[in-house]
């Protein structure tokens, strides 16, 4: 079933950026379950993380291997974890800016349904807009903002913007490639 998500995400990134190439390393990419999401923190802090960061479905690891970490308490969320962090394990080898990276995962989520338009949520919307006027944008673009929990949820929703108006609204829908 998971190979089965896994394939069907591909192709979704695929829909959104034609032409960039999604295949796998031989043999897939190696995806570790953990029961809940605390278990996944412990897990990723075991890399060297500080177990800190906002995680709300998953996380692409890519050491001492790349490998998905893939927290399954709820299996509804499960296809959209599979998808946005196959954007990293894509994205990530070909050293693309965590901006650009989070953008397109957020957006694969929506369009896979499981994430809302950035637009439908005016308060959130506003509530962003309030925070980047009086913020170092330089965060944003170095990427630091995502692992904050005072910056993240603005952070997510700007990258996600930016991402979804660059592969929706480019000439020709997908004039965007990162082969």
């Amino acid at each position: 079933m998971h190979a089965r998500i896994a394939r069907y995400g591909l192709s979704r990134l695929n829909e959104m950026i034609p032409g960039l190439r999604t295949d796998p390393p031989d043999g897939g990419w190696p995806t570790v379950l953990l029961p809940d999401v605390d278990t996944q923190l412990r897990y990723n802090g075991q890399f060297g993380g500080t177990g800190a960061s906002i995680i709300a479905g998953g996380s692409y690891r890519s050491h001492p291997i790349g490998h998905l970490a893939i927290p399954v308490w709820d299996r509804s969320e499960i296809d959209a974890a599979f998808a946005h962090e196959l954007v990293h394990a894509i994205l990530s080898p070909r050293r693309v800016p965590t901006w650009i990276q989070e953008g397109i995962a957020c957006e694969v989520e929506t369009r896979l349904g499981s994430r809302s338009h950035p637009f439908r949520d005016i308060r959130t919307l506003n509530d962003s807009l309030r925070y980047w006027r009086s913020h170092e944008a330089s965060e944003f673009w170095n990427g630091r903002a995502f692992g904050h929990p005072d910056s993240a949820t603005h952070t997510y929703l700007l990258a996600q913007i930016i991402a979804g108006r660059w592969t929706r609204d480019a000439p020709g829908h997908g004039a965007v490639v990162l082969a």
